[in-house]
């Protein structure tokens, strides 16, 4: 039943090249039972289910089956060998159920091959080469097994007998020398030699279509249950690769088809929710995906569009230019070229918030309570005045905010909807009526002051209009002028308007002595009074009575001018308010300094992030509670901008206020959320030291360890590790994939001589080139300072061998960040998140930098980003640096 390794391989030559040939992406086979009888399948990428009807010459290898499809995923979810149950429906909608154990895997992509029972890895290059040594090794190969065999059988036998232990020692290190004789047969293993053969010409995201279980069941667990994944793992463990599989499994209509056809449920969609993922992806509203820089979205970008994900330069972003982008065009919070605009962008790189987790807890409080104060702003309504009509509206609407003293924000947003519901209409009748009341009345002192000529014409004096000058030889019943009535048309409405505004304040008045009234109202008051006789009493009283009943209707109009009007003023207040209380989870110096440049609207980077997450989060409240389309621009915005797919790539260099932003771009009904990163990679004072951090923001959270690095030889996860320690304090848990001890250290050169230093790293380029073959691997050095970068290309590429070979050193600063021809780039240290090299180098790693615990987490940046080999330059030995480094030798043997 077991598949022996060279089936494995002659299928895998037999059948590659005819799917190739019909342009089917297969990447993997697995051999196994299936149902008691042998069965081979082949993984294929792409949402495309292929038919053996239509290609039956296919047939004879077996069954193509999507890499995201149900078997396929449970399968990859399993260790070979582990058996799966699973049912699903027929074409008749009968339950069958289905018993598999896969016994062989080949991953075609990475060219390894994996049997049951067999503890070895089989490793090749090239299929054929892999075949003849194969061939050329059979008959030692097979002498070696039966040795094991019978070894095997002996070790068996004295398990069954007592006082055996020495003699079965002695046994099982004869088995593993056996084992690893025939694994050198196999040519199992890509020792340092083989390393000529293959070169990866690009410093971008390795291709792997195919994971391991671990990742493989992060990639298909927590899909739409609303619970945000973070994917924690040091270098090289995937972390990038599975989050890229994961969102193309989130957005494969034909899984998630699959999955709604046979109750699988694994998306946990309900029909409504699916069919609006559905129109999502088809109008390329689906995900979006931010990482903290412009070189790592490029990467990313292209690593997305290999996987088979579309439309990637709309949907993965620089967050930076994002949150800039949006709270300009979206929110309309800045804009550079409106000075009534709420705000100006503040170009200050410096950390404003200490604790944000603080500052928005601090935000949230203060606008909650500027709805709690509502309750202290209610007029007193006296005894003699209680028989209003309106009087029992007006009291519940006041007993509703004196109940509210332990409200939460949701709870406000159903208060304003309730009151809304509730009493809206009849309000908006009352106050319609005052509205004419006092329309009509504006209308009458305004006839009669024209009646008056000093009266008039103070009133035109305080409108700020310009008086015509009349004819004093006019009588007054000759019509005025043409020209005189267009001149009135220009003040008399400002003079109409004045009086409306002081008539309804001055009823007001009458009711509520507390009012305070303007000199300018005063001032009217005492002009336009005494035209107020007796007759006018009842209707004035009307007036003040519903402009008394206007303070407690007013909060009936909706959510949109309570929730969302005056929004910006009340978080300037807030920070304003922040600073006189010298509130310490601020940078006070940095807050002061925002407040005094350009009148106070400078807003800070951490503030933009912060007032997204407030307003979205505010919004998807007010969308809960209406389930209507609420007309508002912030409403709009969010609209605009929200995606059921969220995903953050190097999650440890943001802040906490820019976590607290991004998750609050999901959909309010079903959501997914995905953040990876490794904390010992955290570059950024501001960015994630602890994941549980950031926990209250992204509600229920599961933290995924991945601890298989893939990318590290032995001795630059060892490099790795010890950084970890000695920085976190904790011992990670990661461990290599490659086990081979025969591989290159890492090196230290440290000299106060610039040409020495550049010396030193030409000698050690041309060290691998030719161990490669007399090829060029991929190779990057990374500097401090982006300034420094200019200088060190030009003498890079001047030196000897350098010039004589044909290199060229690249400013990979400067974009064109996938060129791959004979080059070398050079990198500032701050944007190299997500790469891999096959050789690093860190030049003057001590420039500019004081903090040795900085230093440990650039080289341990540097570290994550090189395969093989890794070398730095310092200017000054510091022992707490170089302990990890061997000073002398070269890489020369290594060939």
């Amino acid at each position: 039943m077991k598949e022996k390794l060279y089936d494995v391989a002659l299928a895998v030559k037999d059948a590659h090249p005819k799917y190739q040939k019909e342009h089917i992406p297969v990447v993997a086979r697995v051999h196994g039972e299936f149902d008691g009888a042998e069965k081979n399948f082949w993984f294929c990428m792409g949402e495309r289910n292929y038919s053996m009807y239509s290609l039956p010459h296919l047939k004879q290898f077996g069954q193509l089956v999507p890499r995201n499809s149900f078997i396929a995923t449970q399968i990859l979810n399993r260790k070979l060998g582990e058996y799966i149950n699973y049912s699903q429906k027929n074409n008749i909608k009968r339950i069958v159920n289905h018993h598999i154990v896969a016994t062989s895997k080949a991953d075609l992509s990475n060219r390894v091959i994996s049997i049951f029972g067999d503890k070895q890895k089989y490793s090749y290059i090239d299929i054929n080469s892999f075949l003849t040594a194969l061939q050329n090794n059979q008959t030692k190969i097979e002498q070696k097994e039966k040795q094991i065999a019978e070894q095997k059988r002996q070790i068996e036998e004295l398990q069954k007998q007592e006082n055996t232990a020495h003699e079965r020692s002695i046994l099982t290190k004869g088995l593993n020398k056996m084992e690893e004789e025939r694994r050198i047969l196999t040519l199992q293993q890509e020792e340092m030699s083989k390393l000529t053969k293959y070169i990866r010409e690009q410093g971008k995201l390795r291709f792997n279509p195919i994971l391991d279980p671990v990742q493989n069941r992060i990639k298909t667990q927590n899909l739409y249950n609303g619970v945000t994944v973070i994917i924690d793992g040091g270098p090289g463990t995937g972390k990038t690769t599975t989050m890229i599989q994961r969102l193309k499994y989130l957005t494969d209509w034909n899984a998630i088809e699959e999955d709604f056809m046979t109750d699988l449920n694994r998306y946990q969609l309900t029909a409504a929710q699916r069919d609006h993922l559905n129109a999502a992806i088809k109008e390329q509203r689906d995900w979006v995906f931010f990482s903290p820089s412009e070189l790592l979205k490029e990467y990313l970008a292209d690593a997305m569009n290999r996987e088979g994900l579309t439309n990637t330069n709309a949907k993965v972003w620089n967050w930076h230019e994002y949150r800039n982008k949006v709270i300009r065009e979206n929110y309309m919070l800045i804009d550079p070229s409106d000075d009534k605009a709420p705000f100006k962008a503040s170009r200050s790189k410096e950390v404003l918030f200490k604790d944000c987790a603080n500052v928005i807890e601090s935000f949230t409080a203060y606008f909650l309570d500027t709805f709690k104060q509502i309750k202290n702003k209610f007029p007193k309504i006296e005894d003699s005045e209680k028989n209003y009509l309106w009087m029992n509206i007006a009291t519940n609407i006041q007993k509703r905010f004196e109940e509210c003293e332990e409200f939460t924000l949701l709870q406000f947003v159903q208060l304003f909807v309730a009151l809304e519901q509730l009493y809206n209409q009849d309000c908006k009748e009352l106050l319609s009526e005052n509205r004419e009341n006092v329309k009509r009345l504006s209308d009458e002192i305004y006839l009669m002051s024209k009646e008056n000529t000093d009266i008039y014409n103070e009133l035109v004096a305080m409108s700020d209009v310009p008086v015509a000058e009349s004819n004093d030889d006019t009588d007054d019943d000759i019509d005025i002028s043409d020209d005189l009535e267009i001149i009135e048309e220009e003040f008399d409405s400002k003079i109409i308007q004045m009086i409306r505004t002081w008539l309804k304040r001055f009823c007001y008045k009458t009711k509520n002595p507390d009012v305070k009234l303007t000199p300018k109202q005063v001032h009217l008051s005492n002009l336009l009074s005494p035209l107020l006789t007796e007759e006018y009493q009842n209707r004035l009283n009307r007036i003040g009575e519903l402009a008394l009943f206007e303070q407690y209707a007013k909060y009936t109009t909706g959510i949109q001018s309570h929730l969302f009007g005056g929004f910006a003023m009340k978080y300037k207040r807030f920070r304003r308010q922040a600073l006189a209380n010298k509130d310490k989870v601020w940078n006070l110096k940095e807050l002061e300094e925002l407040l005094n440049r350009r009148d106070g609207k400078e807003l800070h980077p951490q503030e933009q992030a912060l007032l997204i997450g407030f307003i979205n989060n505010l919004v998807k409240m007010v969308l809960r509670v209406t389930k209507d389309k609420v007309n508002h621009p912030f409403v709009s915005a969010y609209n605009d901008i929200a995606r059921p797919i969220v995903g953050i790539d190097e999650a440890t260099d943001f802040s906490e206020c820019d976590i607290y932003a991004m998750q609050s771009l999901l959909y309010n009904d079903y959501s997914s959320l995905t953040l990876c990163g490794d904390l010992m990679q955290r570059l950024t004072p501001q960015g994630i030291k602890d994941w549980r951090r950031i926990e209250p923001y992204l509600g229920e959270s599961k933290t995924l360890e991945m601890t298989t690095s893939y990318r590290q030889s032995v001795s630059l996860l060892k490099v790795a590790q010890s950084l970890y320690e000695d920085t976190i304090g904790q011992s990670p848990n990661y461990k290599a994939y490659m086990k081979s001890t025969k591989v290159p250290e890492p090196l230290a050169y440290v000299s106060d001589d610039e040409s020495a230093k550049i010396s030193w790293i030409e000698k050690r380029i041309n060290e691998v080139y030719v161990a490669y073959g007399k090829k060029l691997p991929s190779i990057a050095i990374f500097l401090n300072n982006k300034s420094d970068i200019r200088e060190f290309v030009d003498r890079l590429r001047d030196t000897d061998f350098i010039y004589d070979a044909g290199i060229d050193v690249v400013d990979g600063s400067e974009g064109n960040v996938l060129a791959s021809s004979n080059q070398i780039r050079v990198y500032p240290i701050d944007v190299v998140k997500g790469m891999e090299f096959d050789v690093v180098f860190f030049h003057n790693i001590d420039n500019s930098i004081a903090d040795d615990d900085l230093i440990k987490r650039y080289i341990y940046v540097g570290v994550s980003r090189a395969a093989f080999f890794l070398g730095i330059t310092l200017n000054a030995n510091n022992e707490s640096i170089t302990k990890y480094f061997k000073q002398s030798g070269d890489w020369g043997k290594v060939r």
